[in-house]
């Protein structure tokens, strides 16, 4: 190849690097010394600059959030996942508050309980509510120490997860003062506070954490007579436990347009207090052998409606 013959190739070179920066090291690692010096000047020549890429803008979150999922532990577990993603910075709690019935263990992927903890409780009651109450009690709970009593999850260093209570024969023993006490301390050091409790509108955990939170997420299934019964729950509760009506936020979980209710109806039954859907997966339905497919591998298109729900409670004033 003759002089000319290879500056035309290196002109050429050049109009690529122009229209892809980020490939000039890659055509100057296959140049030989001789053409490298010349396409480096050409390069200077023609101004061509290396673009940085672009950093990835965090999401910001202005203020702490505390959330009470009602009854609904599989949208519990998908939606703390999702927004530790988004909120990669921020500290994002999740407790299994349902004393009858915890599975966020299950959803999550995660142990039930705690063995990194020296503690006078036997080991069917070293989980997470139980060693918060137990160090509260001893004046012992501070953040680090918090941290220490958590379950994290693989690949979600900012997610702690606090397991519930899994022996039903202890439920008398717990004390409403004591879990006030620990909501509270949550509220107070993590960015996002995530309570799941169950549907008992007796149950004083349940209560407390309706009326502690900044928003309830109610869950209807797509039928009639769920929506009906979540909202007469929920009706019983504003007007008994005085909880903020305009904070009770109903959606559609696990949404099939074909075969379930239609949002107008829902939306209208719940008085305009609903957020949206999140979409049916086949996924949800699997038997649960290993593990839950939903949050084993949290994609982005599964991201995305629990983000957009999160949006919405945060812009609309419903």
């Amino acid at each position: 190849m003759n002089y000319n013959e290879s500056l035309i190739k290196l002109e050429k070179l050049i109009d690529i690097a122009k229209e892809n920066p980020r490939d000039i090291a890659f055509i100057q690692n296959h140049l030989s010394m001789t053409n490298r010096v010349t396409f480096n000047q050409l390069i200077n020549e023609k101004e061509v600059k290396i673009k940085e890429p672009r950093k990835k803008k965090a999401s910001k979150l202005k203020k702490a959030y505390m959330l009470t999922v009602f009854d609904e532990p599989q949208f519990a577990a998908e939606l703390s996942l999702s927004l530790g993603k988004l909120f990669s910075e921020k500290k994002v709690a999740i407790l299994d508050a349902d004393r009858f019935n915890p599975r966020l263990d299950v959803y999550l992927n995660a142990q039930s309980h705690i063995k990194s903890v020296f503690t006078h409780l036997d080991f069917r009651r070293a989980t997470g509510l139980n060693l918060l109450i137990d160090a509260n009690n001893k004046h012992a709970l501070t953040k680090q120490y918090a941290e220490h009593l958590s379950l994290k999850l693989d690949g979600y260093k900012n997610v702690s997860y606090f397991s519930g209570n899994y022996l039903i024969e202890d439920y008398e023993y717990f004390k409403l003062e004591d879990y006030k006490t620990v909501i509270q301390f949550l509220k107070l050091h993590y960015d996002i506070l995530i309570v799941s409790v169950n549907k008992f509108i007796y149950d004083a955990y349940t209560c407390q954490s309706l009326i502690t939170s900044d928003y309830n997420l109610i869950s209807v299934r797509g039928s009639l007579p769920d929506v009906n019964e979540k909202k007469r729950y929920v009706n019983f509760l504003v007007s008994k436990q005085k909880i903020e009506k305009q904070k009770n936020l109903y959606f559609l979980f696990d949404y099939n347009s074909t075969n379930h209710i239609k949002e107008k109806l829902v939306k209208e039954i719940v008085d305009g207090y609903y957020l949206g859907n999140i979409p049916y997966s086949p996924y949800r339905s699997q038997g649960l052998y290993r593990n839950y497919s939903m949050t084993k591998r949290m994609k982005k298109r599964n991201m995305a409606p629990y983000i957009r729900l999160f949006n919405k409670m945060r812009e609309d004033s419903l």
